[in-house]
């Protein structure tokens, strides 16, 4: 019925596996194409809501190692068609990641505010070597952000700086934003802005 459990054997196995799933995985299931269309086409394809809820249930478990958005901002030239093989396969997402799991997963009361963080920063940076990234610790990066929980806003594609003008989750009701974040110690974004000087961004080299 939900998702099989295949994995489970690998992860507990010798095998050096991680497991991720996409944000609109979570929000999205294929009645979504009853009014979005071509647009969310997407590798692989929406599934049901019994999948759906299985996957809440793997991350809520610790089964699944990382979130991500999958951001393929495609023109809506490519993505809306008659013919579902003609639609060009992806959704932009990165912009409302974190929003959207915060906001569905912990406001939820799906997962912990200890796992939200894990899957968005400690465990991707542990995945791909990024040492000095993922958490608050000597000897690292003071990278980090402020989340107002408090704050309900609405997804608009108007307000979206992705180029491809158009988001599955348009309309969407969200709690909790972003109200500033800083690189390195260095504030980049104050909330309304980015504020950071052309420079700021280094090069992060993988550790392995």
């Amino acid at each position: 019925g939900t998702v099989p459990r295949t994995f489970d054997l690998v992860q507990s196995s010798t095998v050096p596996a991680t497991a991720e799933t996409c944000v609109h995985y979570l929000l999205l299931d294929e009645s979504a194409f009853e009014r979005l269309g071509t647009r969310v086409k997407c590798n692989p394809p929406l599934r049901t809501r019994a999948h759906v809820e299985g996957l809440w249930a793997r991350l809520s478990e610790g089964m699944i190692d990382l979130v991500t958005s999958d951001h393929s901002p495609y023109p809506l030239r490519v993505k809306d068609t008659d013919d579902v093989f003609d639609a060009w396969a992806g959704l932009s997402g990165a912009e409302t990641l974190g929003a959207l799991l915060y906001s569905e997963g912990v406001a939820a009361g799906r997962l912990t505010l200890g796992q939200f963080v894990s899957l968005l920063a400690s465990r991707p940076a542990e995945v791909f070597g990024l040492d000095r990234k993922g958490r608050l610790d000597v000897g690292r990066d003071a990278d980090f952000c402020l989340l107002d929980p408090t704050v309900e806003w609405t997804i608009e594609e108007s307000a979206l700086q992705c180029p491809s003008g158009w988001s599955a989750f348009q309309g969407h009701p969200v709690r909790g934003r972003v109200t500033g974040t800083w690189v390195r110690g260095i504030c980049v974004y104050n909330g309304a802005h980015v504020i950071a000087r052309p420079g700021t961004g280094q090069f992060v080299k993988p550790s392995r």
